[in-house]
């Protein structure tokens, strides 16, 4: 016995409206009411908020690396800075040595002037 189910179901389905049929007749995710899906929206504003903390975190990345070469440079003036610093107070305290070994060859005048603006010249 060969029996076909295709037929089988058309007979036993009950006749449509065409009320019934016009729901139907398109699926629900061709419908187009269902670009008013607050679901759908919510998915777009998800992307959208990605993408914007996606280029928000390259223009973070790109400032940061900005800080580091600012600080490096800034590192590098100082280094420069302390150095010159220390090679200044170097030639103080020899230019003061020079003097006091010598105080006795110096006129005293000149040479209580000369200690008076190196000792001025320390403290600053």
């Amino acid at each position: 016995m060969n029996i076909n189910h295709f037929d089988t179901y058309v007979q036993e389905e009950s006749p449509r409206t065409p009320e019934h049929r016009r729901e139907l007749s398109t699926p629900p995710r061709l419908r187009r009411g269902d670009q008013d899906n607050p679901r759908l929206d919510t998915l777009q504003n998800l992307l959208k908020k990605y993408l914007y903390a996606q280029i928000e975190i390259k223009n973070l990345e790109k400032e940061l690396m900005n800080c580091r070469t600012k600080s490096k440079e800034q590192t590098r003036v100082i280094d420069t800075q302390e150095g010159i610093i220390n090679s200044n107070k170097i030639k103080l305290n020899r230019i003061q040595e020079i003097l006091f070994e010598n105080s006795e060859s110096i006129p005293n005048g000149v040479y209580i002037r000369l200690m008076d603006s190196l000792v001025f010249e320390n403290n600053n």
